[in-house]
């Protein structure tokens, strides 16, 4: 509706009234407070979106969908425990939760915990063998791993999946110097 013209046309504070609008319409409508909490992520108010996520669950209790989007609101906040249990919570509605597996890898390899990571996401590529972030991930860990090789394969299927992707063509030129440096070594 309204609020995606608002935010196509890049008016986000246009697209959060319009979300209220329709909150205040329908407030047993999970999605909308799902959406609502997206757009309070993506403008930095985590804690706005880790109410509108709680409004959701208490509407939705067996969408996987809120515990992802509250396990990201965690993971950004580096609180850890509960972005894991939001993610196990996830998986348990549904086991093929592709970014519950990402989450749990990134938690595991900023607590230094390489091989649980590893396994994270392997996990995910086993659900999407073209995700271009579960390989920048498992590139990652393969790396901290001291598995040179296998980080090079990685990486270079990064590479493939990102091709010219204008958003990402930094981080591409990144990679590139990382994957020399890596073949050099």
């Amino acid at each position: 509706g309204l609020a995606r013209i608002s935010l196509a046309r890049g008016d986000t504070a246009e697209a959060v009234r319009h979300q209220r609008i329709a909150a205040g319409l329908a407030p047993g409508n999970a999605g909308i407070h799902l959406n609502l909490g997206s757009m309070y992520a993506a403008q930095g108010r985590l804690k706005e979106a880790l109410d509108e996520y709680a409004k959701a669950l208490e509407i939705a209790p067996s969408d996987p969908a809120v515990y992802l989007n509250l396990a990201v609101i965690y993971y950004r906040s580096k609180q850890y425990v509960e972005a894991l249990t939001n993610c196990q919570r996830a998986l348990d509605l549904d086991p093929d939760a592709l970014r519950a597996h990402q989450i749990v890898g990134r938690v595991a390899f900023d607590s230094g915990e390489h091989e649980e990571a590893a396994r994270a996401y392997l996990s995910a590529l086993r659900l999407d063998p073209d995700d271009a972030d579960t390989h920048r991930g498992l590139a990652s860990t393969r790396e901290a791993l001291g598995e040179g090789e296998a980080a090079i394969r990685h990486w270079q299927r990064w590479l493939e999946l990102v091709g010219e992707d204008p958003a990402r063509q930094a981080e591409a030129d990144r990679v590139r110097q990382r994957l020399k440096d890596l073949i050099d070594s």
